[in-house]
Formats: structure tokens, C-alpha cells, sequence
């Protein structure tokens, strides 16, 4: 569920203000990032396939990639477009994600 969380909060909340006249970052605290609290994550259905073979090192960066490609291409498709601004904050759902960060 971390990388989902996580994945998700890539996509549609968390960013970097940056500065172009000083140059630098605006705020580098945690909060200002926009990472989706926990108790704020929309409700995540995840099944479990069993898989021959031993646990692959790393398999939750496979998990990040899969569900950040997923909701990138679920913002497409039910946009009609893809994004142009990474993360996806002119989206529906960024919106409604940021409104439960702050």
C-alpha cells in the first residue's frame, strides 16, 4: 500500500515551487510538498496473485511505476488528453487529493 500511496501522491499532489528569480526552492519542509496524509488516501482495492518462484528484490518500485503509469493514463482517458503539467494539478482528482493535504 506504500508504493500505491506514494505513487499516487507522485502523480496528482507533490511538487517543488521554484524560484527562477532567487534561483532556489521556495519551501523545502515536508508539508509544503503536498504528500496525501494517510488517513486522506482515497479507499485502494489491492489483490494479491500468487506468484511461482521466490520475492523479487525491489518489487515495490515495480508497484510505484505500475500505479503512477495507471493514474496517469486514467487522467488521459478521462480527460480526452494527457496532462501537460507534471504532477497532474489541473486534474479533478489532484484537486480533491490537495484539498485533504492541507
Amino acid at each position: 500500500i506504500g508504493a500505491t500511496h506514494m505513487a499516487l501522491g507522485w502523480v496528482f499532489t507533490e511538487s517543488l515551487t521554484f524560484d527562477d528569480e532567487t534561483q532556489s526552492f521556495v519551501d523545502l519542509t515536508i508539508r509544503s510538498f503536498g504528500i496525501i496524509r494517510p488517513k486522506n488516501m482515497p479507499r485502494v482495492e489491492i489483490e494479491i496473485v500468487p506468484e511461482q518462484g521466490a520475492a523479487l528484490r525491489g518489487g515495490s518500485d515495480a508497484v510505484f511505476a505500475a500505479v503512477a503509469a495507471a493514474a496517469w493514463t486514467a487522467v488521459a482517458e478521462y480527460k480526452g488528453s494527457r496532462p501537460n503539467v507534471f504532477p497532474a494539478v489541473d486534474t479533478s482528482a489532484s484537486r480533491q487529493l490537495r484539498s485533504t493535504t492541507s
